[in-house]
């Protein structure tokens, strides 16, 4: 018995270590994930200061008196005909309690998007106005069922032009769990071809709640003449907790569905690989992603990604010689320790300044639930 225990105990023993050997292989393999095939960063560092308030009634554009929007957030960036359009999620009308579940709350809508010509961010952004009701105040572009667990809210990820068209992605959020996490029945798009006074539902273009394009962020082909004529959209799940993947389409056909086309990888040669299947995507990056931007920067020459790190709820950036990748190892853009509250960060191309070396993007801020804009400078190598 005692001879048979032995061999037992040697066993287990031999196991433990060739468990602890494989987990460490794992383990430097993912380390090295970055490092391996990753072109060389350009940017050493990032020191970002706040501009001004876009929206709130400490904002140069006092929305609180003027549209009825005491509190919003995100702001992500679209422009068409040389107005920019600032897309807000969840929005609470004049004398609401910031942030939002704090206190009484007035006139709910679910999103609005305000727009300027305003190309200089230098000093902030005044807004010309919001897409606005008979009164004159902020209207709600995508309707919602606002029932706690079904359609509750539509947050929209992120807005293109195309053809005089106006194009809104959303997510249909059916409740809020813990922070960085909430549940989505599907995601879709809304079109305008009247500039924003009336919208309507593409009913053929949805994708499924768990998708891994529930919150997408655009890129239009003029940014860069490697998209040729394809919008390119990268994609995270609903939250703050999903892998970063890659669609693209036709601006053409961008209102049919089978179009779109899922980044599989890229071949022996680095050419990027196609399928008209969501399901064969590959990630372009594993990480805890939510809420992310993409610009192509032509002064570094640099694709520039940033988005909110679920785990840490730092804003993350990572940088790409191609639109596919591969991406340099994820650095920390904002501090959540610097700017408490913050998510939400969109950058657009035209606030792309100093040689490359300055970017302006808006960035949210929880407690004061309201969206900033805000300078970054970059420290290059």
């Amino acid at each position: 018995m005692l001879k048979k225990m032995t061999t037992v105990k040697k066993s287990a023993s031999l196991i433990g270590i060739v468990v602890l050997a494989v987990g460490f292989y794992i383990f430097m393999n993912l380390q090295n994930s970055y490092s391996k095939d990753s072109p060389k960063a350009k940017i050493k560092d990032i020191e970002v200061t706040e501009i001004a308030a876009i929206t709130g009634q400490d904002s140069v554009n006092k929305t609180e008196e003027q549209y009825d929007i005491a509190g919003t957030d995100l702001g992500s960036i679209f422009d068409m005909d040389g107005t920019f359009y600032y897309v807000f999620g969840d929005t609470f009308g004049a004398g609401s309690a910031v942030p939002p579940g704090t206190g009484p709350s007035t006139n709910w809508r679910s999103n609005t998007v305000g727009f300027s010509k305003d190309m200089d961010p230098t000093d902030g952004i005044e807004l010309d106005g919001f897409l606005a009701d008979e009164s004159g105040m902020a209207k709600e572009i995508i309707p919602s069922k606002k029932t706690q667990g079904y359609h509750l809210t539509s947050i929209p990820t992120y807005g293109v032009a195309v053809a005089g068209s106006m194009y809104l992605y959303y997510m249909a959020v059916d409740a809020w769990g813990d922070p960085g996490v909430w549940v989505t029945s599907y995601s879709g798009v809304y079109k305008s071809n009247d500039a924003g006074e009336t919208w309507a539902p593409l009913e053929q273009l949805t994708w499924e709640g768990d998708s891994n394009f529930t919150q997408v962020a655009i890129v239009k082909p003029e940014q860069n003449e490697v998209l040729g004529d394809d919008i390119y959209f990268y994609g995270v799940k609903a939250g703050r907790y999903s892998p970063i993947q890659l669609m693209k389409v036709n601006k053409n056909k961008i209102e049919d569905k089978n179009s779109y086309e899922y980044f599989t990888g890229t071949d022996t040669n680095g050419k990027p690989q196609w399928s008209s299947e969501e399901k064969e995507a590959k990630s372009i990056l594993e990480t805890t992603a939510g809420e992310l931007s993409v610009v192509w920067n032509p002064d570094l020459e640099r694709w520039i990604m940033t988005y909110i790190n679920g785990e840490t709820t730092n804003i993350d950036f990572v940088e790409s010689e191609n639109p596919w990748g591969p991406l340099t190892e994820p650095k920390v853009m904002v501090a959540q320790k610097d700017f408490p509250g913050l998510y939400g960060s969109y950058m657009h191309p035209s606030f792309i300044k100093n040689e490359g070396k300055t970017m302006y993007f808006t960035m949210s801020r929880w407690g004061t639930y309201n969206s900033y804009m805000m300078k970054a400078e970059l420290e290059l190598e």
